[in-house]
């Protein structure tokens, strides 16, 4: 048996794994959990998780942080030095940030050749944590509680949640928008009614692709230019536009696009190009179909067991959540269009390589820099933007 949290502040790759061999040791004779040695080196273990079979990644971060090193870890969220890429974060054990002394665990789910299973995301969590509740207690009252506004929002008498998943259309169609959902989970009440709630992760990047749609018809019905003339008029050489020559947009050897900065003397340092959506995209983008009107609710958080809090007296589980967004008030400066690189992407435009979506403005515009050229439109002009 693992002697847990008993590690030195400083410690090594091959103390962190024994130990969670140990701890882990009827998972890993199942295979539930394994080590991806590919992944696995220098500071990092990186672990698979057959969520379909044993659990959520989400809950077996929390057993580590818990369980096996709860004296010796912290979770850093994605997006925040540290992080790394997953989603979820990582459990960091030891003394971070100092080299040598600290080893970052990451979890990944277990590759599916069945392309239809995917792994549990934020929505699960919400709606496992839901179901719980009422199957022991019958139809509940919910209260979305947010730590930043003033969007408290409560549901009466659910009686179920469901996981939408990938029903429903999620590629725009202009010309069927009230096909356009955003909703992630679906609350049903005793009546039957469905409440759509569209869950992000309290570090998410995106709001939603469009690079289907944001091109052909122009503006993709949104009342704006097409992603395709933002792209040739930031980069037009003509004399008649303003701030012109903004982006030069360059073929690679694998015929995919790139912009670079022609301004800068790294000529090839990739730029994004970014600009304000506005109102209509904001609203496609965001609340989509289903969501806007006091329909439902956006909610913005990356869940955990602590953030589920039932009260069985008044028979009301209380979620707490980084924010909840009910109309586009709530959304403040926080949504912008990013055109940008993608290894390897094959774009839905002449401009293969360059991906077009709705971001967050953290990334969109994050810190101060010179790879990114923010533009704002004047009718048929660009004009470069200084944000920061």
């Amino acid at each position: 048996m693992a002697i847990t949290g008993q590690l030195p502040p400083s410690v090594t790759l091959k103390e962190v794994t024994t130990e969670i061999e140990l701890y882990f040791a009827n998972q890993f004779l199942k295979n539930y959990i394994y080590i991806d040695t590919l992944k696995s080196t220098g500071v990092t273990l990186s672990l698979f998780v057959n969520e379909e079979n044993y659990n959520s990644r989400l809950k077996v971060q929390e057993e580590i942080l818990a369980k096996v090193f709860p004296s010796n870890s912290k979770l850093i969220e994605y997006g925040q030095p540290g992080g790394g890429s997953s989603g979820i974060g990582s459990v960091v054990v030891g003394e971070y940030p100092i080299n040598g002394r600290y080893i970052r665990i990451t979890l990944r789910p277990v590759p599916s050749a069945n392309p239809t299973i995917r792994g549990k995301g934020n929505e699960d969590e919400l709606v496992e944590n839901i179901k719980q509740r009422i199957a022991r207690f019958g139809p509940i009252t919910i209260k979305f509680k947010p730590f930043k506004g003033v969007n408290e929002k409560i549901f009466r008498n659910v009686k179920d949640a469901e996981g939408v998943g990938t029903k429903g259309i999620k590629e725009f169609d202009p010309n069927t928008p009230e096909k356009f959902p955003k909703s992630d989970v679906n609350l049903i009440l005793t009546d039957n009614t469905k409440v759509p709630i569209s869950v992000k992760m309290e570090n998410a990047e995106f709001w939603g692709s469009v690079e289907g749609w944001y091109n052909k018809p122009p503006g993709g019905s949104v009342g704006d230019k097409s992603a395709e003339w933002y792209l040739e008029t930031a980069a037009s050489t003509k004399e008649d536009r303003r701030d012109n020559n903004l982006i030069e947009l360059v073929k690679g050897t694998n015929n995919n696009y790139y912009m670079t900065n022609p301004r800068s003397r790294n000529k090839d340092k990739k730029v994004s190009l970014i600009w304000k959506a506005n109102k209509k995209m904001r609203t496609v983008a965001v609340f989509g179909s289903d969501i806007l009107d006091g329909k439902g609710l956006i909610v913005k958080r990356t869940f955990r067991s602590a953030d589920f809090i039932f009260e069985e007296k008044d028979n009301l589980l209380t979620i707490q959540t980084n924010q909840n967004i009910v109309d586009d008030n709530d959304l403040g400066d926080d949504v912008y269009v990013m055109c940008y690189y993608v290894s390897g992407r094959s774009g839905k435009s002449k401009y293969p390589g360059i991906a077009c979506q709705v971001a967050t403005k953290s990334r969109a515009i994050g810190s101060k820099g010179t790879n990114k050229i923010l533009v704002e439109r004047f009718s048929n002009r660009l004009q470069y933007k200084n944000w920061f």
